[in-house]
């Protein structure tokens, strides 16, 4: 499962914030929001979009 996860969390975090600073704190932030999005967690809220009830 690691061989699928970590190349999606490099890559998504690629996209999203190209112009980071590399640091330790990062490691954390790259690896963290692909764990959430395996429990469909999708963070729309920071993301801007409208969740309709």
């Amino acid at each position: 499962m690691a061989v699928f996860f970590v190349p999606y969390a490099i890559s998504s975090y690629a996209i999203l914030y190209p112009d980071s600073p590399f640091t330790w704190d990062t490691v954390r932030q790259i690896l963290s929001r692909p764990y959430w999005h395996l429990y469909r967690e999708l963070f729309l809220e920071e993301t801007g979009v409208k969740i309709y009830e």
